[in-house]
């Protein structure tokens, strides 16, 4: 993969080749976040549960490229956390598709993983001012009755509260 940073005249300050990407079936790197820490993170979500996350410095060095997986869940969001870390939520494979969180910290370090009882095969996290994280939790598409829930949890992932939103919303 090749990345490159602009300036706002247009003109390339660095350029670099970052990989090797590893072939996978639809695999595509679907993000690309700036982490508080003004490094850069791309993210790969791959078909067969897991998700490959580089982080690049700045200045275009690699910092870290490491893959992070959960057997049983589709990883499908990444956000960056104000720690200079990164979330990954998914949903299991199992009916009724609660999600899972993998919080990773600047260095690439798993800090926890933790599984939520709410029924969201898409989830997306946000970084909260006390280091947690604030979860939404969308239903199954399929299910119209379900509500959409909305979870806080601290720096370690333990859930402080949930709010559930029922249709229409």
């Amino acid at each position: 993969m090749i990345v490159a940073k602009l300036g706002f005249d247009g003109t390339v300050r660095w350029m670099g080749t970052y990989g090797p990407h590893r072939p996978t079936q639809g695999g595509f790197w679907a993000r690309s976040l700036l982490a508080s820490d003004s490094s850069l993170f791309l993210v790969n979500f791959d078909d067969d549960e897991s998700a490959q996350v580089l982080k690049i410095d700045p200045k275009g060095a690699l910092l870290w490229n490491t893959e992070y997986s959960n057997p049983g869940t589709s990883i499908v969001s990444a956000n960056p956390n104000m720690d200079g870390g990164l979330t990954l939520t998914g949903a299991r494979q199992a009916w009724p598709y609660p999600f899972t969180a993998i919080r990773i910290g600047a260095s690439a370090k798993v800090l926890w993983t933790n599984i939520y009882p709410l029924a969201s095969p898409e989830s997306t996290s946000l970084s909260t001012l006390d280091g947690g994280s604030l979860f939404v939790a969308l239903p199954p598409q399929d299910d119209v009755g379900s509500s959409l829930s909305i979870v806080k949890t601290d720096a370690l992932g333990n859930t402080g509260a949930v709010q559930q939103f029922p249709p229409p919303y």
